[in-house]
């Protein structure tokens, strides 16, 4: 125990807490309090330490608490009340600052400043956050789509298998038959695998629920293998699955979750799929993304094995292939191999694969090659957007250095040195910067919510966007650098200038150098430059997107109600059953009040898939091999009046078309102009297959043709069969009900419920708003482009405004004089206006230039739209000019405000 004598203390070795509690009690209390009370208070508290340790460890522990609060508490009140001064916390060399407490002072002077300055504050926050949310934002979406690797193991290694048909007049990518897809899985040494998915639409009933339809895929048992994705629970296929009928199954993550509760047992347990048993081997993992390139839409949520012995013999193309390239194998590597596959097989089985190819493509280039011109677009966007910041900022810190050059020269002829100045200036900025990093990353978090909700509307849904902080933790320095060292650019031109010179100067009331001024104005000029080539990309777009939108599809959508079913095959086994069940919903939903008309139709058009098949013409007859294929549609009687289509010559389908009558078909415009050179063809036959045998069908009826690929794409040629002829399982319904069809949509649910409750309703919507949907990614490149354009504008009218603000504070004595020798309100206030108009026009002759070159960029984007498109390069003018009118209103009327007399005197001071 140490035993204390004045200042000086002799004794035994004393405890850890008693040696911390000294040294506390040393640095917190002042040196007067600590000459006279110290030792004593540090003597009690070793006597009570060591009779609460005799008493017990948790009451030691609780005096130790009580005591340092009671230490702190002393020191601030010693402190409080001003008797002593405070004691140095270490022991310093004599004349070495206290940078810490000194900081401290820099904090509190600079937000005092900011405050006063709230104006000014205000502008830099805001142009910062929309700097960061803007370039931080985009560059998170477009790392996570074209450079962060796809959700897959090794995913720069898969691929997609294509069939190509070079015979076609539009030569494109097709599926892969079954036979093709064998061979290509025996001959192909340069894939570790190959595996194949087709699409399939289940219906799914467990006794926990309706019945429901499901977006479902069957799969070749190394799919998952391939994409090296292990489940979450049970296991994946195995090879034997896909040698025969196996009747097994694979959940999603979200399937698993809404109709099993979560529940870990369901390996093993039984649902029934279309009727039949099928067991649970298996749940895949949360973050699971399916590669369906054409269904980026819709998640699938079931997966089966597909019996490849059951379709190795069939013809049909309707495989998506995936592979995984072998060890040091290139896509060239694979491409070269796979041609001379495809060359072989052309001996091999000539009728189905004559002038047949194949393409390699990288999933990467699969997913995002058509997007990937358009999403550097965006991103260089946002560093024009970035651009605008920094000359913004850049204009703004040079005008406010102006402004504060009188203070930085008085507190440089009291004393203070040039980095005690450059300090204070860092502090501020540095204040701001963190302030606008903030409220951008803040931004930055919000809009990836946003944009994650419709990814698979904008984007495919196995980009990996998610929020980067690595990215936003690099645009937030990157801000705080720019701040910062926009900050210190004012003192440059101070520190050359002798004080005594910026004091007179300030005196006189100068505003600056000619050199500050010709740069603050060419800042501005490039802020409205890069303003106006947004602005103009923005109208471009949007005009696109207005054009895309006018299209017509060639049928009425409008108050038009769609509903997808799908009959189970354990309780309508046949056509016949199939059409009686449709044809009994048909009348019941005919008999609804507001139903005007009812039809059904195998697929419907821009809504679901295609399908195809090859025709000949009976009186111009050409080998098998040379048929031309057609899209094909079953459609039941009166779909043409329901959907809006013309009939052009003819007649539609009608109930008399059954399978036991004469085959009849209708035709396209398209169509009829293709294979026979006018569209009047009624009584013309086509010749085509229906499982080996060949078939006869005459020409009934001629319609017009609609868009089926989207609104930019062309008219297709279509043949429609009767439903009653050529049956489906699924069918989509069209219901005309009025003004507002999704007020029957219960309505449609429940007399489907009525007449057998197993067959599920899925899509149930207005097609109105289903074609929306198809036109989503060009309308948010548009909002998108006009948003960039929204924040470009807002920039740079703050800036165009900080610039006149500025340069009005700076010129109160030159206003003031103009205003004593007679000049007008109106004539100041066109003075500054006029500055504003000629800088603005300025920037926009710079900007349309800029955005002329901008337009060939933008012109695989565009949609009946030029490029140099008149009224989107008229657009920046008058939108830019507008913004500098507003932002010079304020400056303008604080201008008309100043007096003459108060002017003189304040710069007489």
């Amino acid at each position: 125990m140490w035993r204390w004598q004045g200042s000086r203390h002799v004794g035994v070795k004393s405890t850890w807490a008693g040696r911390l509690y000294r040294r506390l009690a040393r640095r917190l209390l002042p040196a007067r309090h600590w000459e006279r009370f110290g030792p004593v208070q540090c003597e009690t508290f070793d006597d009570l330490y060591a009779e609460a340790r005799a008493r017990g460890g948790l009451r030691a522990t609780q005096l130790i608490f009580r005591e340092l609060w009671d230490l702190g508490s002393t020191a601030i009140r010693e402190r409080r009340t001003g008797q002593e001064e405070v004691m140095k916390l270490t022991e310093w060399p004599v004349g070495k600052e206290r940078w810490y407490s000194d900081l401290w002072r820099d904090v509190a002077y600079a937000t005092r400043s900011l405050r006063k300055h709230w104006r000014y504050s205000t502008v830099v926050v805001a142009i910062l956050a929309l700097g960061i949310a803007t370039t931080a934002g985009v560059f998170t979406v477009v790392n996570g789509v074209l450079f962060r690797p796809l959700p897959y193991e090794e995913s720069e290694e898969l691929v997609l298998v294509w069939s190509v048909l070079d015979s076609r007049s539009e030569p494109g990518r097709m599926t892969v038959s079954p036979a093709d897809f064998l061979d290509w899985k025996r001959s192909a040494e340069s894939f570790e695998r190959l595996a194949a998915h087709n699409l399939w639409f289940p219906v799914i009933s467990s006794g926990e629920g309706d019945a429901e339809r499901l977006f479902a895929g069957r799969v070749s048992s190394e799919f998952f293998d391939v994409l090296g994705v292990q489940p979450l629970l049970g296991r994946t296929f195995r090879a034997e699955e896909s040698d025969g009928p196996h009747q097994v199954v694979l959940l999603s993550y979200g399937l698993w979750r809404s109709r099993f509760g979560g529940d870990p047992g369901v390996v093993g347990r039984d649902v029934r799929v279309n009727g039949q048993p099928h067991e649970v081997v298996g749940v895949l993992p949360a973050d699971y993304r399916h590669p369906d390139p054409h269904r980026p839409l819709m998640e699938t949520e079931l997966f089966a094995p597909f019996d490849m012995q059951e379709w190795v013999g069939d013809t049909g193309r309707f495989l998506r292939v995936f592979g995984r390239l072998s060890t040091g194998v290139s896509i060239a590597q694979a491409q070269q191999e796979m041609d001379a596959i495809t060359l072989r097989l052309q001996d091999v089985r000539p009728v189905e694969n004559i002038d047949t190819g194949a393409e390699v493509i990288s999933m990467r280039d699969q997913f995002f090659g058509s997007s990937r011109s358009a999403l550097l677009i965006v991103l260089a966007g946002a560093g024009v957007i970035f651009l605008i910041v920094c000359a913004n900022l850049t204009s703004l810190a040079l005008a406010r250095g102006l402004t504060r050059r009188r203070e930085f020269a008085v507190r440089a002829s009291l004393g203070a040195g040039r980095r005690r100045i450059a300090r204070q200036i860092l502090v501020e900025n540095g204040i701001l910067a963190l302030l606008g990093s903030g409220c951008g990353v803040l931004a930055v978090l919000l809009a990836i919510d946003v944009i994650r909700g419709v990814q698979g509307r904008v984007l495919p849904v196995v980009g990996d966007i998610r929020v980067d902080y690595s990215v936003i933790a690099f645009a937030v320095v990157l801000a705080l650098l720019t701040t910062l060292m926009l900050g210190l650019l004012p003192l440059g031109e101070f520190f050359r200038t002798p004080v005594r010179a910026v004091l007179t100067e300030e005196s006189a009331g100068g505003g600056g150098s000619r050199r500050s001024q010709r740069i603050r104005s060419a800042l501005v000029i490039a802020e409205v430059a890069l303003a106006a080539a947004l602005v103009v990309g923005a109208g471009l777009l949007g005009r696109s997107f207005q054009e895309l939108s006018s299209v017509g599809p060639g049928f009425a959508a409008s108050e038009v109600l769609t509903a997808q079913l799908s009959a189970p095959p354990d309780r309508y086994e046949d056509g016949d059953a199939i059409r009686a069940f449709y044809e009994e919903v048909k009348a019941s939903l005919a008999a609804l009040p507001a139903v005007e008309q009812v039809a059904y139709a195998s697929e419907l058009p821009m809504l679901d898939g295609n399908w195809f098949s090859a025709f000949d013409l009976v009186d111009q007859p050409l080998p098998r091999e040379q048929w031309p294929s057609y899209e094909i549609r079953y459609v039941s009687p009166d779909y043409f009046s329901t959907m809006g289509i013309p009939v052009l010559a003819g007649r539609e389908f009608a109930s008399s078309d059954v399978p036991e009558g004469n085959s009849v078909v209708v035709v396209n415009r398209s169509l009829a102009r293709r294979a026979w050179g006018r569209e009047d063809v009624v009584g013309e036959r086509l010749r085509w297959e229906w499982r080996d045998e060949e078939r006869i069908s005459e020409v009934v009826g001629v319609v017009d043709d609609v868009l089926d690929n989207g609104l930019s794409s062309t008219p297709d040629p279509f043949v429609y069969f009767s439903f009653a002829q050529r049956t489906t399982r699924g069918a989509a319904f069209v219901l005309r009900a009025g003004s507002d069809p999704t007020a029957i949509a219960g309505s449609v649910r429940g007399v489907v419920r009525e007449l057998d409750n197993a067959v599920p309703v899925t899509s149930v919507d207005s097609y109105a708003n289903q074609l929306a949907a198809t036109i989503a990614a060009p309308r948010f490149a548009s909002v998108l482009a006009t948003l960039f354009s929204l924040v470009a504008l807002v920039v740079a009218g703050l800036g165009i405004y900080g610039l006149l603000s500025y340069a009005v504070g700076s010129r109160t004595r030159e206003i003031g004089i103009r205003t004593a020798l007679g000049a007008g309100g109106g004539d100041v206030a066109r003075l500054v206006v006029r500055q504003s108009l000629a800088l603005t026009t300025l920037g926009v002759v710079l900007g349309v230039g800029v955005a002329l070159a901008e337009g060939r960029l933008l012109e695989s984007l565009l949609f009946g739209v030029s490029a140099t498109d008149p009224t989107s390069l008229l657009l920046a003018p008058a939108v830019l000019l507008g913004v500098a009118l507003v932002a010079s209103y304020l400056p303008a009327r604080k201008a008309v405000s100043v007096q003459p007399v108060e002017a003189l005197r304040s710069e007489s001071r």
